[in-house]
């Protein structure tokens, strides 16, 4: 399956210019505008908080 319509699927590319959004990882969690969580099968991937949604367009 693929990674779109923003659904909470993501893969990591092997080069910058490969990836529609870039990742960068905060020291502390309430600097971070968006959290994210790995799981380990793909139907537990969504989004906990709708409102935020708006950041990955």
């Amino acid at each position: 399956m693929q990674a779109d319509k923003n659904e909470g699927r993501w893969f990591f590319t092997d080069y910058t210019n490969q990836a529609d959004k870039k990742i960068h990882f905060v020291k502390y969690a309430n600097q971070a505008d968006l959290k994210i969580y790995f799981v380990k099968y793909e139907n537990q991937a969504d989004w906990n908080n709708k409102s935020k949604i708006q950041l990955m367009f």
